[in-house]
């Protein structure tokens, strides 16, 4: 295991420790108001839980366990394990919004991409450059210096490498279509969440939840395949 990948782990242990803090701070910091609490709002419900993003939350954990319960040989299932924390983190930001549980649940979304841009990546130069961003990024999130800093570097981030990454044949493009269907579909819903019938309004945010972690599951299983990690099926990268 080299340096980058050690950091990267620590930083994985690292947001785990936050999970303790959220039990014990709650700094009554109030960073998104997602369309499932602006419907309650409008019904007179006034309560901060957010029942449906917090049980798709919890949905999500589906996928990493019944990928890690396959106990295929040769994996270590670093990444389902983080898909793992970004569940936790993301029920316990759903269920009381305060600053630190905004850092479980984004500090292993941001974890997960770098993890995966560094394991497929052969080029010391591109997994340096990853590094960097990665760090960049996750100060930009943990000391809150700009929260539009944050959206831009993360989203971009996201999207070079996931572009770059299909250009080598790492990914099928479909992969990075499903993603960006489902998410275009959060945003719509939140954007236009008022506007919306009531039950499409309510299920954009967990759809959004329990495919992203679907298709998290399935893009770790195409970077097994590209590292020659044993696979149950088999895969053939989709021409760009």
């Amino acid at each position: 295991m080299n340096y980058i990948l050690i950091i990267m782990y620590n930083l994985f242990i690292f947001t785990s420790l936050i999970s303790i803090l959220t039990l014990i701070f709650d700094q009554g910091m109030l960073y998104h108001q997602f369309c499932e609490s602006k419907l309650w709002s409008n019904l007179n419900y006034h309560n901060n839980t957010e029942i449906f993003n917090v049980s798709s939350s919890l949905l999500m954990l589906y996928y990493p366990v019944k990928s890690i319960l396959k106990k295929i040989k040769g994996r270590n299932y670093i990444l389902e394990k983080v898909l793992i924390l970004t569940s936790v983190g993301s029920a316990l930001y759903h269920y009381k919004k305060t600053y630190f549980t905004s850092l479980f649940d984004e500090l292993p979304m941001m974890i997960y991409a770098g993890l995966v841009v560094h394991m497929a990546s052969k080029d010391i130069h591109v997994q340096n450059l990853n590094l960097s961003t990665s760090i960049i990024i996750i100060l930009l999130k943990i000391f809150h210096i700009s929260s539009v800093l944050f959206v831009v570097f993360f989203t971009l981030h996201t999207a070079i490498s996931g572009l770059y990454l299909v250009s080598k044949r790492v990914f099928s493009l479909k992969i990075l279509l499903k993603f960006f269907l489902i998410a275009s579909i959060r945003q719509f819903t939140e954007d236009m969440c008022e506007y919306l019938p009531l039950f499409i309004a309510f299920i954009g945010h967990p759809l959004w939840h329990i495919f992203a972690s679907k298709y998290s599951v399935e893009l770790a299983d195409e970077l097994y395949n590209y590292l020659h990690i044993p696979n149950r099926h088999s895969y053939k990268s989709v021409p760009v």
